[in-house]
């Protein structure tokens, strides 16, 4: 199956967290990456990814700024960002469409997603020049530095195990990523498998990983775990402890800036706002599980 390749701007901090801090979600407003080609400077990228927001990390004579380039994610969390479905702060129109200096192009936006595997960090510089920084691998590998300038020690962070795709492999559940055009599956474990288990190597994320035939794989699902926490839509991120009460990382859905800054949620990105909940103050938390026709335990 084809993809688009989706083109995010990242900002420096985020740039340094995919590659010290092992992250791996993306959200915000991005464009197809085959309708900006022509997009070579650190002014245009500015403009067409409308970086002029208050509050922006970014600066329009910035020498170089980083972008994000990936596959479009299975399932329904790229929008077309038009009002009145969004609303939000300037540069942004609700038009459907950001421009720059000699073009113009669709816009959308991104609910937070684990990064499809195969994405690609790179740096764009003021002369025009593009440089491949790093490579997010898959979900168990996490990112591999190319580029020396971004060489740093990752933190062994594991992958959320409430965000993206999960595989039963064995009668044992794990993370997991489809690669290969679609004929393997990467496997991610946090803790060591069962000595009788081969096949499994510890990464720099500090997770086991292995790689099994797609075919070997008997249930295979996308999991989104949503609630609402003071009226608004949430995606979950990630779960922690804080002593015996559990934590949510969230991610906020409904694509109003209004309603987000009236809840003081904190803005990462244009259109990006996150918060952190207790369990006990979230409501209708629900579990879903996304399966698709043709792969394991799709039923078809």
């Amino acid at each position: 199956m084809t993809r688009t390749i989706l083109q995010k701007a990242v900002s420096p901090a985020q740039s340094s967290s995919y590659l010290a801090n092992s992250a791996d979600t993306v959200a915000g407003y991005l464009l197809r990456a085959a309708d900006v080609v022509g997009v070579r400077t650190p002014e245009q990228l500015f403009d067409a990814h409308g970086l002029g927001f208050s509050g922006s990390p970014w600066q329009r004579n910035s020498e170089t700024i980083d972008v994000v380039r990936f596959q479009s994610p299975v399932g329904n969390y790229l929008h077309d960002a038009l009002a009145p479905e969004f609303v939000d702060r300037e540069p942004f129109t609700g038009t459907g469409f950001t421009s720059w200096d000699g073009g113009q192009a669709p816009l959308f936006y991104l609910d937070e997603v684990r990064l499809p595997a195969g994405a690609e960090l790179w740096r764009i510089g003021r002369n025009g020049s593009e440089d491949l920084l790093a490579v997010y691998v898959d979900v168990a590998r996490g990112w591999a530095v190319v580029a020396d300038e971004a060489r740093v020690e990752p933190k062994p962070v594991p992958p959320s195990s409430v965000l993206g795709w999960r595989a039963t492999w064995r009668g044992a559940e794990f993370v997991a990523d489809v690669v290969d055009d679609g004929n393997t599956a990467v496997l991610a474990s946090a803790g060591e498998p069962p000595a009788d288990v081969s096949g499994f190597e510890k990464t720099p994320r500090g997770v086991w990983r292995a790689k099994v035939p797609l075919a070997d794989v008997t249930d295979l699902y996308e999991l989104n775990v949503s609630c609402t926490f003071n009226g608004l839509p949430f995606r979950v991120l990630d779960t922690a402890m804080d002593g015996d009460r559990r934590l949510f990382r969230l991610s906020y859905t409904g694509h109003n800036a209004d309603f987000a800054e009236g809840l003081q949620l904190d803005k990462t990105d244009a259109g990006v706002y996150r918060t952190i909940a207790a369990e006990d103050d979230v409501q209708d938390l629900q579990f879903v599980q996304n399966r698709l026709a043709g792969l394991p335990g799709s039923g078809r």
